[in-house]
This record gives structure tokens, sequence and C-alpha cells, in this order.
């Protein structure tokens, strides 16, 4: 079978909105157009919401009560093998012919390519691909195979020597995972953006010639825990306590320690705390009141400590885009700017070990007038610099651009939350093979269209109002 045979059947985005009914024989037309209702109803909720929409809200949008869903799908489990094995045994399908096909260095890569298309076509078809489901057991069933049959194509690619030596499936986990935020964020301002820091992921795997990593790779548990961490993190989301019973836990524990010297200290502290969550909630224009609300205090003791926006937003990301700042001018003072850039996005991720709230910082627009947003103009300048310097003396590639460093900043700081938990280090070494497609040696052509400086603000201000 001719390998580009592939291109014509269809993927899973198209079949998992097929409606595939695989209702029990003997159903009364009623409990049938119930089934298909709810099965209809799971499909466009999944796709709106994500796998972890409730139940009470699938069976409303049927038009059911819960009670009946359940009759037809006990858990979760059964209706995600109905809505989604027909996908998952399409994906199965495509890899094993790919495998059959001629084995050209253009076959893996356009099968590659095309499977981050798959994923990013559909948002869901991703999170089912990566999120552990002990109870759909057919799912997981055609899951474990077309994980086997990614494995054997891994190592095809890499005996052939298409892709570098010690590429692992868990690196590729990574390398998706990051893609699949990098879409999220710029998609709906900078359309196709994502499938050029597609290719560049693919240029970072096809770096043969690159040196040896020097942080190992995440072993299948920690890729495992990684992954149920990412489904328990979307289910809580969901689930978040309301601000009263936080502020109640928060003003509990001010109580006591309310006679102690510390109380202004403490105040500030929770002040900090409690505008970080809201911003990253709601974005800057999160309400004082509620911030004050949040840690426990009254809207006075918040203008006690900060009598303005602006002076709360400084004291929570002023000298975050300062020591930025600082690592610039460090990196441009290296020989290389290529090692500089990279020892700068090593840094910067090191930066926010402690403060991961500010992960997407360096690309969400801050309030104008605010010594941040002043210190952040000044910051662009000298990246732009420093990728100028590479460009010049041979040691960057020539066609990345300043909008590609913001979706590298995207897709590392994204990679290193997730795994933060389970492979502290893991970002490293996901950092480290996307910095060697940035190497002249390793480029290869970019088609996707490169973000403008108009599209990169506008994220900004985008982000500004979903930060």
């Amino acid at each position: 079978m001719r390998s580009h045979d592939v291109a014509e059947i269809p993927h899973a985005g198209y079949l998992s909105n097929m409606q595939v009914s695989g209702a029990p024989k003997g159903l009364r037309t009623d409990a049938r157009r119930n089934r298909d209702a709810l099965l209809t109803a799971a499909r466009a909720e999944f796709a709106k919401h994500g796998l972890w929409i409730s139940d009470e809200r699938i069976a409303r949008s049927a038009g059911v009560g819960t009670a009946t869903l359940r009759r037809h799908f006990p858990d979760r489990g059964a209706l995600f093998d109905e809505v989604y094995l027909p996908a998952m045994e399409a994906e199965v399908d495509l890899l094993e012919r790919s495998l059959c096909g001629t084995g050209r260095k253009e076959d893996f890569s356009w099968f590659f390519a095309n499977s981050l298309d798959r994923l990013t076509d559909n948002q869901v078809n991703g999170d089912l691909l990566f999120t552990p489901m002990p109870t759909a057991v057919r799912v997981e069933a055609a899951k474990k195979r077309l994980h086997q049959l990614m494995a054997t194509y891994l190592r095809r690619c890499r005996d052939a020597g298409y892709f570098r030596a010690g590429l692992t499936i868990p690196d590729v986990a990574l390398c998706t995972l990051a893609h699949r935020h990098v879409v999220a964020q710029t998609n709906a301002i900078a359309p196709n953006t994502h499938r050029r820091f597609a290719q560049l992921i693919m240029d970072a795997c096809r770096a043969t010639s690159a040196p040896a990593l020097d942080t190992p790779p995440m072993n299948d548990e920690q890729l495992r825990q990684v992954l149920m961490r990412r489904a328990k993190q979307r289910w809580q989301l969901r689930k978040q306590p309301s601000a009263g019973t936080t502020r109640s836990t928060e003003r509990a524990n001010n109580r006591e320690h309310r006679a102690t010297r510390n109380l202004a200290s403490r105040n500030r502290q929770a002040l900090l705390l409690a505008a970080k969550a809201e911003f990253s909630a709601v974005g800057f224009r999160a309400s004082l009141e509620t911030i004050a609300k949040r840690a426990g205090v009254g809207i006075g003791t918040l203008y006690r400590h900060f009598p303005t926006r602006a002076d709360l937003i400084d004291a929570l990301y002023l000298r975050t885009l300062e020591e930025r700042s600082t690592m610039v001018e460090e990196a441009l003072a290296l020989p290389n700017a290529m090692e500089g850039l990279a020892w700068y996005f090593i840094r910067s991720n090191e930066q926010l070990a402690d403060d991961i709230s500010s992960r997407d910082l360096v690309i969400t627009q801050l309030p104008a007038g605010t010594a941040s947003a002043e210190a952040k103009q000044r910051l662009r300048p000298k990246v732009i610099e420093l990728l100028s310097k590479g460009q010049r003396e041979g040691s960057i590639r020539a066609d990345f651009t300043p909008g590609d460093v913001a979706l590298y900043g995207l897709g590392i700081t994204h990679v290193m939350w997730e795994t933060r938990e389970a492979a502290p280090a893991a970002w490293r070494r996901f950092c480290a093979i996307m910095m060697d497609a940035l190497r002249p040696e390793h480029a290869h052509e970019l088609t996707g269209p490169a973000m403008t400086y108009e599209q990169l603000i506008e994220l900004s201000v985008h982000r500004a109002h979903n930060f």
C-alpha cells in the first residue's frame, strides 16, 4: 500500500462528529430517541466545554433527566466509549496504514505534521488522547494500541535517521501539549500561526546532528502522573470553591494570628496572593473589592497598602520584569547569541519556579501608566536585539521572529506548568529540544505565517481580558 493512501482516510476530527450509534437492540422508540438525543448533546457539550462537562449539563441539553442519562450510560466511561471509540479506531487505522507505507522521510514528516493538525482541528480529541479514562474500557484499549504503534513509529524514525537519537514518546507528548496550548492562546487572534510552531517542533525532532540531551526523559509513570494531573486540574476548574468559602478560611487563619505584631505584613501578603488569584481568573479588570474580600480584609486595608490599582500590579510584577530585562542584557553579553537566547529561556523559566502565576506575563498587556508596563516596553527591544545579533552572526535561523519568541515562551512555560509536580526537570529537556530547531543547520522552510507585531499586541490585549 502506498503511504499517500492515508490521505484518503477520514481523520478523527471528522469521525468524532459522525452519528455513529451502537444502540442495543430491542429499545423502545422513545428510549432510542432519548439515547440518540443524549449522544448528540454529549458530542456538542464535549466539543464546546471539554470532557469534564457535568452529566447534569449533558442531560439538560438533551432535554431529559440525569436518571435517564445514567440508565443508558451507567458511568462516564460508557458515554466516552459510545461517542469517541470511532475516533480512536480511526487514529489506529491511520497509523497502521502509515507504518505500512514506503518509509520515506517525507512520509514520516507528513504523518507527524498532520497528527498535530488533527489534534488542533478538534481539541477534544487531544484531551481524549492524553487523558487516562479507566472506565472507558474500549477507548482505553484503542489508546493502548495507538501508543504501541506510536512507539514503533518513533523507533522506526530514529533507526532510519529521520529523528534525533534519544527522542522518546514522553518528549513527543510534551511537544503536543505545548502545541495545543499555543493553539488555544493564539488561534482567535493569529489563525494558522500554530502551524509555524508545529514546523519548528518538527525541526527540533529532526535535529539529528544535535548533541545528546543532558536531562533524562520522563519515564512512563511520570508521564501518566502529568496526564492525570491535567485531568484533575481541568475537573477542579469547574468545581472551584466560591470566594466566600476561601474568604472564611482565610479570615479564620487571620483571627488566629491577629494578636501578633505581623498583622500588617500578613495582610499585605494575603492581598498579593488574592490579587494574583483574581487577576489570573478574570484579568487585570478584577474588582478591588473582590480582592479584599478574598484576602479576608476590608477595602480600606487594601488601599492603605496599595493606594491605586497600578501600585498593586507593580507590587506583583515589576520586579519580575526588571529581572527579565537584566537577563536579556546578560544574554547579549555572551559571545554567542544562540547560547544567550537559550540561557534567557532557561533563566526566565527558573524565575517562575516560585511564581508560576506570572508564566504568561510577557505576552499579557499590562495597564498603561504602570511601572510594570513601562518595564515590559523596555524589554521587547532588547529581545529583538538579541535575536538580530544571532541572525547577523549566523547562530540563529534567519526566519525566526519576535512573534516566534512569544510562541516559544508560551510553549515552554506551559510544559513547565504541566510537569512541575511529576517531573520538575522535564521542561529543561523540552527547552533544549526546541532550541535545536533554531540552529540554521537544522532549519527547514517555515510555511506558516509569522505573528505580526499588531497581532502580538492584540494577543496581549486579549490575554489581559482572559488572563
